[in-house]
């Protein structure tokens, strides 16, 4: 990653610590077995908290829950770059995908591609920061991932959220101040 700043960092970051031109990008993924499905959410803020994008998509198999963790941080950062950020926190409640993508070697193979894939598209941001979070951090993108099940590929809102997620990113704004 030439350039980039990349680090895993612990525990929640709020929205509005102080880092102005800095976004934060909440990731998720979930596994819908009787379905044979899987989805990813990602949803992106800006440092006064205000949702600038976010996105559902729907994949057509089950993935393991590792494999689609992993998938759902290659979307965040995809979706970051697709929107033009330089500056990102990319957080999600899978402690092993923040490690693994600050580590050169892991020896996980799943975890391998991870990097891989992630390398391709952390060149396209300035500053780039790993986070996890327990669940309760990432409320918004778990929502947004299992409102995905509904659509029937990939649904993307632009300064806008879905209607039916709007109480989870109202409440989680209130406690961001």
């Amino acid at each position: 990653m030439a350039g980039v700043r990349a680090q895993s960092i612990s525990g929640p970051i709020p929205t509005n610590d102080n880092r102005q031109d800095c976004f934060k990008i909440n990731y998720g993924g979930v596994v819908f077995p009787q379905e044979n499905k899987s989805s990813i959410g990602v949803i992106i803020r800006n440092s006064e908290g205000l949702v600038i994008a976010s996105v559902a998509q729907q994949l057509s198999q089950a993935y393991q829950a590792a494999k689609i963790e992993a998938m759902a941080v290659v979307r965040a950062l995809q979706f970051g770059m697709e929107v033009g950020l330089a500056s990102v926190i990319v957080e999600g409640y899978c402690e092993m995908v923040a490690q693994t993508l600050t580590e050169v070697n892991t020896g996980l193979s799943i975890y391998e591609q991870l990097a891989k894939d992630a390398n391709l598209f952390s060149d396209f941001f300035s500053n780039l920061l790993y986070s996890h979070t327990k669940s309760d951090g990432n409320k918004v993108a778990h929502s947004m991932v299992r409102l995905s099940i509904n659509f029937p590929d990939c649904v993307v809102w632009m300064e806008d959220i879905p209607p039916p997620i709007l109480h989870v990113i109202q409440a989680d704004k209130v406690i961001l101040i």
